[in-house]
């Protein structure tokens, strides 16, 4: 039974002055608010942590310096020394801190034809 119907009866209830049927209803009627206040708080600790989980990855990975979500690439290019070798210097930056620093990786080498 959900709590519009146990509301209901406990109307019916109390109209036809029935005192002990009336007090367990609403018994059973505290029951199960207590239920949905339960499901609620577990519900809004999901939530949570979806946003949580959401934030991290559509901010970016952690800053090295204020560890906040918000560590993401801005540039990347041929390194200016070894970028004839694949080399790619990529500049990061912190949406929150303002953090910004270049690393250089070691890029995919792209072939236009057979070798």
């Amino acid at each position: 039974m959900n709590i519009l119907d146990t509301m209901q009866t406990i109307t019916k209830l109390a109209k036809a002055g029935m005192t002990i049927e009336l007090q367990e209803k609403i018994v059973e009627l505290r029951e199960e608010v207590l239920e949905l206040k339960e499901e609620n708080l577990r519900l809004r600790e999901e939530c949570l942590q979806a946003k949580q989980e959401l934030e991290r990855f559509t901010k970016g990975d952690l800053c090295p310096k204020c560890k906040k979500p918000a560590w993401s690439l801005q540039s990347s290019r041929p390194h200016p020394t070894l970028g004839r070798v694949g080399v790619l210097e990529k500049t990061f930056t912190c949406g929150e801190c303002g953090y910004s620093e270049a690393r250089m990786d070691k890029g995919q080498v792209v072939h236009d034809g057979p070798h």
